[in-house]
């Protein structure tokens, strides 16, 4: 941020995958000049980012919090450029969402309310199901490398495929995914920045089942990090399947496999089902390579374990993943029930654009199409993988190059502390004894050993060196010392510096050299009686 209080960036800013996230207080979304303005943060970190009718890149507003205001003109703006609006409370909650107007036929809402209970309610349930026991199945296998539990799972779709009642396809569902969750404690946990290690309590670090100890048989109150991103992914797609609903003229409310219930969007939660292993998978691959820090979820009084911004912002980037996971399923069931209905009921994919690009192709008689990102279509869940970024595997901050594994900060703590526990090492390396300098030491205490033998031998001390023949020794020229036991001047020269004792079969030789010269030195010692 600027040292001064409003930020201002240009269109494009802060978008990852067409969406922009606000929050702070004393939000603002107006309209000046054609310009969308839209203005978040707190205090004096603030910005102001604008938006170009062209150009803009955007495809969806998130925004977070409840303090601030909105304009109609605002609205009206998104919803000409074909921008969807996403209000979510700081707990992620949906507030308020908009989408374009969608396909409004009342005969294909006529025929999907007249087909729950009946073949089509049933044959579109299996259908759901089945894509959500393949993905679970897929996830067992890619991520947790449980091959017993895709197994079984396997093995229950092919039940699940000759159910011909709804009560027992939600039977075979309940079923496949308890045993789709026991294969995840022991082997699923978040990966923590270290220094956040001693804060973190002892039931955020792994994960121990997927119901909550805080809402009997519900998994609804999260009290762990990872059942609160499963949550908050969940809650996410949501929007995604209520949008998609709402696109092809379907009532998100009247669903096949989810009852009919007040203020539930059931057929939102019917497609979500199709989802919710590309969104299992996300979150393995995130608590496999994310580094999470402690301020990124809080607990509450009561135990409820929430995510905090700025990862709920990340989080909610990943909206147009789920959007192309979710398009197929809600255009089949669109086109099912049309198939379904007494009346004619045109079948369109404005989602997937998968009629356009068929025409298109055979048109031009097989000339090459290349798929946007808006409708490339992503079934399989391991395609999706997580954008959140590097951090710091100390500390969690967000890193500009993935590169790197420290922040600047960490890493000069860790250079530091790498460098004293070198010295330590060397240092120990010194004084502390190991298997090299012992065998040193023994080699050296055996050589020692036999030069005293060998001194015995020739009639010598051991000790007669230093203390009688070395000092005389030492008084020899270096050619002195050489023609005496025919040594080279090198090893004559370590003799008379002491570095180098003769072998004590020379010390005889050596004695009676340095005893000559004494006597060509002091003649009178030689006529001593």
């Amino acid at each position: 941020m600027t040292s001064t209080s409003v930020q201002r960036a240009a269109a494009g800013a802060s978008i990852t995958n067409g969406v922009f996230v606000a929050d702070g207080y004393g939000l603002r979304v107006a309209v000046d000049k054609r310009h969308l303005i839209v203005s978040d943060g707190m205090g004096r970190q603030r910005r102001e980012t604008r938006f170009a009718r062209v150009g803009h890149g955007l495809r969806r507003l998130v925004i977070f919090g409840h303090s601030g205001t909105i304009s109609l003109e605002a609205l009206r703006w998104l919803d000409r450029v074909g921008v969807s609006f996403v209000h979510l409370d700081k707990d992620g909650r949906l507030l308020a969402a908009s989408t374009q107007p969608g396909l409004d036929d009342a005969r294909l809402r006529r025929a999907q309310a007249v087909a729950a209970g009946t073949d089509v309610g049933l044959s579109l349930t299996v259908d759901l199901l089945d894509a959500k026991l393949a993905g679970q199945a897929s996830v067992a296998r890619s991520h947790l490398r449980r091959d017993h539990v895709w197994s079984d799972i396997e093995a229950l779709r092919a039940k699940l495929r000759s159910v011909d009642d709804i009560g027992r396809a939600r039977e075979i569902e309940a079923t496949a995914a308890a045993i789709y969750f026991t294969a995840w404690p022991g082997h699923v946990a978040l990966t923590w920045a270290r220094n956040d290690l001693p804060r973190i309590p002892e039931h955020w670090r792994a994960f121990t089942g997927r119901r909550s100890p805080l809402s009997t048989g519900s998994a609804t109150r999260a009290a762990d990090p990872i059942n609160a991103l499963l949550n908050y992914m969940y809650a996410l797609a949501e929007i995604e399947c209520r949008r998609a609903c709402l696109m092809l003229g379907l009532d998100p409310g009247l669903g096949f496999l989810h009852v009919d219930a007040k203020g539930r969007d059931s057929l939102a939660l019917d497609l979500i089902e199709t989802v919710r292993p590309a969104i299992e998978a996300f979150v393995l691959d995130l608590a496999d390579g994310h580094v999470f820090r402690f301020t990124d979820f809080v607990e509450r009084d009561d135990g409820h374990c929430r995510i905090l911004p700025p990862l709920t912002h990340r989080l909610a980037e990943s909206l147009p993943q789920w959007e192309a996971v979710v398009a197929p399923w809600a255009e089949h069931i669109a086109h099912r029930l049309a198939d379904a209905s007494g009346r004619a009921v045109r079948k369109r994919t404005p989602l997937t654009s998968a009629l356009r690009r068929a025409a298109a192709v055979d048109g031009s008689q097989g000339r090459r199409k290349f798929a946007t990102a808006r409708t490339t279509v992503r079934e399989n869940a391991s395609a999706l993988k997580p954008s959140l970024g590097a951090a710091c595997v100390a500390c969690g901050t967000p890193l500009s190059r993935r590169q790197r594994s420290y922040c600047q900060a960490c890493w000069q703590v860790t250079q530091r502390a790498a460098g004293i526990a070198g010295s330590q090492s060397a240092r120990s390396q010194l004084t502390e004894p190991n298997g090299r300098s012992v065998r040193g030491t023994a080699i050296r205490e055996g050589k020692l050993r036999a030069r005293d033998e060998r001194a015995r031998s020739a009639g010598f001390a051991p000790n007669a060196w230093d203390q009688h023949i070395g000092p005389s020794v030492r008084a020899l020229s270096l050619d002195e010392l050489r023609r005496a036991i025919g040594i080279s001047t090198t090893q004559a020269s370590r003799i008379r510096m002491g570095s180098q004792i003769p072998d004590p079969k020379y010390w005889t030789a050596l004695a009676t050299a340095a005893a000559a010269r004494l006597d060509r030195l002091n003649p009178e010692r030689s006529t001593e009686p």
